[in-house]
């Protein structure tokens, strides 16, 4: 069942993870963390994404602005960007499924989706999800 005008999400979609400074960014190495993935979305609540086909560069900005309102120590630092079907791909130590990626509209947000766990993995098998996870979305620094 879809939740926004645009439908299920498509394996062929692109997904992008905004990267707020500084809590997703490692401050050594100025790249994401794996906060930015948090191992507590993941098993809880899910991933907030934004589904790329339904979004400019200015309303991409623009949703970053909105995660970071009422906080003036935050920015949007960058994003991290991988397709549904590679999330979907993914298994884990028991060869199951280990993400589902699902539309998810959110108020001011039509093209939000969901990256959530697809069975019971524990918090161990999540973190070692995560890592996978953080290695099918590539990094792209926010241009002024």
């Amino acid at each position: 069942m879809s939740h926004s005008e645009f439908g299920p999400v498509g394996d062929d979609e692109t997904l992008i993870r905004v990267i707020i400074s500084p809590i997703h960014i490692n401050p050594k190495t100025s790249l994401p963390s794996p906060a930015a993935f948090a191992s507590r979305d993941l098993m809880e609540r899910g991933l907030s994404v934004l589904r790329r086909d339904y979004l400019n560069d200015r309303e991409l900005k623009r949703q970053g602005q909105l995660l970071c309102k009422d906080r003036p120590e935050r920015s949007m630092q960058g994003c991290m960007v991988g397709s549904a079907r590679a999330v979907r791909a993914l298994r884990d130590r028991e060869d199951r499924k280990a993400f589902c990626v699902v539309d998810d509209e959110q108020p001011d947000q039509p093209m939000h989706a969901t990256v959530m766990r697809s069975a019971d993995q524990n918090e161990l098998a999540i973190k070692e999800l995560r890592g996978e996870l953080m290695e099918i979305f590539g990094y792209q620094v926010a241009e002024d």
